[in-house]
């Protein structure tokens, strides 16, 4: 089966946690790389490791979207 990289962010800490454990990533062929709480830690986490999925609240970032 393909893996898939990805990442999650969002500002509040039991959303990310929620999405981070309440959904089976394995068996639906991802892997989460990282967790993120603001956009700076996304934007490093994105750097790093250059995910295939990014799931993102958009207020975490204090970018326009292009900027992303």
């Amino acid at each position: 089966m393909i893996n898939f990289t990805i990442i999650l962010a969002d500002d509040e800490q039991q959303i990310l946690y929620g999405m981070k454990n309440g959904i089976d990533w394995e068996s639906l062929g991802f892997s989460v790389v990282g967790t993120a709480q603001n956009g700076k830690e996304a934007l490093e986490l994105i750097e790093e490791y250059h995910p295939d999925l990014l799931i993102s609240d958009i207020t975490v970032f204090q970018l326009q979207p292009r900027q992303m």
